[in-house]
């Protein structure tokens, strides 16, 4: 039987979507946090991964303060691969998970299957969560309301000696 050619398009793009393999034999696999990134409380932390979708569609997402001494879980409920956060879960930072308080720079996230903890991956090194990002350092230089990007200085006239030293001019006085 031959296929029509839409057919064939929907069923190679299918398999490709359903059958796409995080790491060889590993059916979990964190994309971020997995190390070295630095979130504030309040802000929206984007737990992303991958898995192998024959073993796994149904997860959820825990993270440790302590290098993993104490998992919280911070999803609500188990995540399935029809959800719409289903790769991509956002998660406001809070100040405190289960009483620990959040900021620290020992944290894990874990993603596991929901019906087997085996099939699991963990982030590859620790994050950080800090209490507040501090504000930006406003630039001296600048000064608003003087058009896009205008310097401003005020700098009193000046006159050079003749040994060489800088002296105030005077207003109204002539240059030598």
């Amino acid at each position: 039987m031959k296929l029509p050619m839409s057919t064939k398009c929907f069923s190679l793009l299918a398999a490709a979507f359903l059958f796409v393999r995080p790491a060889a034999g590993q059916p979990v696999t964190v994309l971020s946090p997995n190390g070295g990134e630095s979130f504030a409380v309040g802000e929206t932390l984007h737990v992303r991964w991958m898995t192998d979708t024959n073993v796994v569609f149904n997860v959820n997402i825990e993270m440790s303060v302590d290098s993993g001494d104490n998992f919280y879980k911070i999803s609500n409920g188990s995540i399935q691969i029809v959800d719409p956060e289903w790769g991509d879960y956002a998660w406001v930072v809070p100040d405190s998970l289960g009483g620990a308080p959040t900021v620290s720079s020992r944290c894990f996230i874990n993603i596991y299957d929901y019906f087997g903890r085996s099939r699991s991956d963990l982030s590859d090194a620790v994050f950080s969560i800090i209490a507040v990002r501090p504000p930006p350092v406003p630039d001296p230089v600048r000064k608003s309301g003087c058009g896009s990007g205008a310097i401003v200085a005020l700098i009193p006239p000046m006159l050079l000696t003749a040994g060489g030293r800088l002296r105030r001019r005077r207003h109204g006085a002539s240059s030598p």
